[in-house]
């Protein structure tokens, strides 16, 4: 867990370009590389990301948020009752 607090402390002193075409997405590559992966440097630095908007609905006095309703979204929200909640 040491690695992950200094990627995460790297992430943050030096945003996100440090992992998007940086040098954390240079070692990270080399690193899956050295075990037989495919990731690259190029793949990190073609990355995109796009906002969705959260949906939620109320539950037990609380807010449960999730995005849209994918494959893996949706048992939580059958499991937590909210199947019946119109969202």
């Amino acid at each position: 867990m040491p690695d992950l607090a200094r990627t995460y402390r790297e992430i943050a002193a030096q945003g996100p370009g440090h992992l998007y075409g940086g040098a954390l997405g240079r070692r990270i590559a080399a690193f899956v590389q050295e075990k037989g992966g495919f990731l690259t440097p190029e793949d990190f630095a073609a990355h995109t990301a796009e906002w969705v908007q959260p949906i939620s609905v109320p539950f037990g006095g609380y807010r449960l948020w999730n995005f849209r309703r994918t494959a893996r979204a949706w048992p939580r929200w059958r499991c937590s009752g909210c199947s019946r909640a119109r969202i």
